[in-house]
């Protein structure tokens, strides 16, 4: 999922959408040189459990508690990733990718960049740790859904070589907004 849902901060307003996405990555088209911030991509634990659903509270119009969040980071079956900056000497959570994984297949749960900080590239960098450990587990596909409306999304994903696999109709409850299927074959795509 990918969210502008529209809070203030948000860079993506889809004048065809009365709601944006359920995933933040207004990153998506920006390019590398504007990614002057320097941060930190690495695995999360349930330590940032918090943070996450910090986050996700500022992102989304319903979100995961910290203790899901702690419970989730605990699991075998989540893997999930975190772009750190440093902010008045402290590090703090940019962004975050969570994906859920059955044998050698992966999906997208969530990602989600804080609007303080998008447009720097950390959407990009998080997709692309996240297609790295899956490549690097050897899974052979991995999933998602998008809302159709969603063009900076779709194009971040486009840019890693994810194709439409088909439409859940009336996918996103608050809206009635489609779903688009999204899929990438990791056995034959090179990583972002």
């Amino acid at each position: 999922m990918i969210s502008d849902y529209g809070k203030s901060g948000f860079a993506e307003i889809l004048p065809d959408s009365p709601l944006c996405s359920t995933f933040v990555v207004c990153d998506a088209l920006m390019p590398t040189s504007h990614a002057s911030l320097p941060f930190t991509v690495v695995p999360l634990t349930p330590a940032d459990a918090v943070a996450v659903s910090r986050l996700e509270e500022r992102c989304f119009p319903s979100f995961w508690s910290e203790e899901q969040y702690a419970k989730e980071l605990q699991s075998p079956y989540l893997a999930g990733w975190g772009a750190f900056v440093e902010q008045d000497g402290r590090k703090v959570l940019a962004g975050y990718i969570a994906c859920s994984h059955v044998a050698d297949m992966w999906e997208i749960v969530n990602i989600a960049v804080d609007p303080t900080w998008r447009n720097r590239g950390i959407a990009s960098r998080l997709l692309e740790a996240a297609l790295q450990d899956a490549r690097k587990k050897h899974s052979i596909s991995c999933s998602l859904e998008v809302r159709r409306g969603n063009r900076l999304a779709r194009a971040l994903y486009a840019r890693a070589g994810f194709v439409q696999a088909g439409i859940r109709k009336n996918y996103y409850a608050e809206t009635g907004e489609d779903a688009l299927v999204l899929v990438l074959d990791l056995s034959a795509s090179p990583t972002p």
